[in-house]
């Protein structure tokens, strides 16, 4: 009778990388590209993108019920004060990754569970949480758990929720440990686990998904999708190449809006096109 060891021992070498290209996974492991994603979306992998000083929103949350300023949320004007008087964010960094922040930090909308964002620069391995699509933006958790590097007059007792940015146009990698994981999977060696096997990948899915849906902004409709187009075409200085490219718009629009005096747009272009456009990626 063949041991795991044993038959572990006849699978096919894999090449000692820490983490490949999602087509160079799929040449190693004699899959097709799609098989991966497949993996991805049922829980089994993770897929994540390399950083190299990436300017991001990062949000954090309280990470115990012991969290010293969670008054802050309650929306007590002096705990305010302090919030606002941080001009740093928060460091974290782990074994994949880290995060330094450059940005002063901010409440996030009150009527949200009780979030501060700040503006920070994010290096290393991310993995990209598909279902946490949001405000224009992609969402981005780190591979393993992050180690809090606090400051004097910093925050305590708080994690780091996710990173967000803008355009991730980065070519998507598969880590080592999922390589091997669907290499003896294939093989035959061990199971795959995904949501429809395990319970506890279809409750963290799950949950994501549950967690997407409480902070997606509402869609843009074609009728509001008009009406700001309309406004737009309204303007005396503003025309068809506006809305013929949305998505290049914002830096026009803003420009114009800070001659006529109405300050600027609190959004980024992504968001800006969609609303123009009536469309949001998913």
């Amino acid at each position: 009778m063949s041991t795991k060891k044993k038959t572990d021992a006849q699978l096919p070498p894999l090449l000692p990388l820490e983490y490949c290209s999602v087509a160079r996974a799929a040449r190693l492991l004699g899959c097709e590209e799609e098989d991966i994603y497949h993996w991805h979306e049922v829980g089994a992998v993770k897929l994540c993108v390399e950083l190299d000083d990436e300017t991001c929103r990062a949000t954090l949350r309280p990470k115990t019920e012991s969290f010293r300023e969670i008054a802050l949320f309650q929306n007590f004007s002096s705990d305010i004060e302090l919030i606002e008087s941080l001009d740093e964010g928060e460091n974290f960094e782990s074994e994949f990754c880290s995060l330094i922040g450059v940005g002063p930090m901010a409440l996030s909308d009150p009527h949200l569970p009780p979030f501060l964002t700040y503006d920070a620069l994010a290096s290393g391995l991310w993995v990209v949480k598909d279902q946490l699509f949001f405000n224009g933006e992609y969402t981005l958790v780190s591979p393993t758990d992050l180690n809090h590097i606090q400051y004097e007059g910093g925050l305590r007792d708080v994690e780091l929720a996710r990173i967000s940015i803008p355009d991730l146009s980065s070519e998507r990698l598969v880590l080592k440990s999922d390589l091997e994981k669907l290499h003896r999977a294939i093989h035959g060696v061990e199971a795959l686990n995904t949501r429809y096997n395990n319970q506890e990948i279809a409750t963290a899915l799950r949950q994501a998904e549950q967690e997407a849906q409480s902070i997606r902004p509402p869609r843009i409709e074609k009728k509001q999708a008009h009406l700001i187009r309309l406004l737009i075409e309204s303007h005396p200085n503003l025309g068809a190449e506006v809305i013929e490219n949305p998505y290049a718009a914002c830096d026009v629009l803003e420009a114009q809006f800070a001659r006529d005096g109405i300050g600027p747009i609190d959004a980024n272009p992504v968001t800006v096109g969609n609303w123009i456009s009536g469309k949001r990626k998913k």
